[in-house]
């Protein structure tokens, strides 16, 4: 069994990936898979179906800002961190050491401060929802 380790997340808008790209270093992706959840709706006849599948995974820093010294949890346009429902990005886990990077679009990004380590951490909740089961778009090697 192996373990898949990420240099760093990047963040940017939901059709493209760009120089403009925001890049957040000294993370880890807790958790060893990303849950799915079924969304289930009710017909007339009480059948129940399940009508889409939400993803989640939790990604913790040690750094509050990003590469470029933006306080992350100012990044508003892709990231919540008073309740309100951002913009869809897209993100990608850059994996370590030229292992193989995850590539998810449609991304809601809520974001909040944690001191639970005896030190400041940035943690960002990444949910996705999706009809087939879909929540990891792509893999391809750094």
């Amino acid at each position: 069994m192996s373990r898949l380790i990420f240099s760093q997340l990047e963040i940017d808008d939901q059709a493209t990936f760009s120089a403009a790209a925001k890049t957040l270093t000294g993370i880890t992706v807790e958790g060893l898979e990303i849950s799915k959840e079924a969304n289930t709706v009710e017909i007339e006849d009480g059948q129940i179906l399940n009508e889409s599948f939400t993803g989640s995974f939790t990604i913790r820093s040690v750094n509050t800002t990003f590469s470029d010294s933006t306080n992350v949890l100012d990044y508003t346009t892709y990231i919540s961190s008073n309740g309100t429902v951002p913009s869809k990005c897209s993100l990608k886990l850059v994996g370590a050491n030229g292992s193989d990077s995850l590539f998810l679009s449609g991304v809601y990004l809520m974001g909040h401060k944690d001191f639970s380590n005896g030190r400041t951490e940035i943690v960002l909740m990444a949910t996705k929802a999706d009809t087939n089961q879909d929540v990891i778009d792509t893999t391809a090697q750094s």
